[in-house]
């Protein structure tokens, strides 16, 4: 069972002190563009609040339906209500 347990420790997910330098942080990995670069066809898309609180959703739609814009009633915890959440462009990074 200790080398069971040993082995668990030394996997991938090793949160040693030596593993923070090749872990991104939580803002890379929310603000980069892996959702852009991946092998779906699905487009990704940013829903922006309607109430202007700078609240966004991320998610895919179908390439079929690039052409029309998604409008969608979610909820917007910082007016805490359910508001309209409507397309916007993403801009590509520099």
């Amino acid at each position: 069972p200790a080398q069971a347990v040993a082995h668990r420790l030394s996997g991938p997910f090793n949160f040693g002190p030596r593993s923070t330098a090749c872990r991104p942080s939580l803002d890379d990995m929310f603000l980069s563009p892996v959702l852009l670069r991946n092998k779906s066809k699905r487009l990704a898309v940013k829903l922006v609040s309607s109430v202007q609180t700078g609240f966004r959703y991320w998610t895919h739609k179908s390439p079929l339906k690039r052409d029309t814009r998604v409008a969608l009633l979610k909820y917007d915890p910082i007016v805490n209500r359910h508001v309209m959440f409507y397309e916007t462009p993403i801009s590509k990074p520099a």
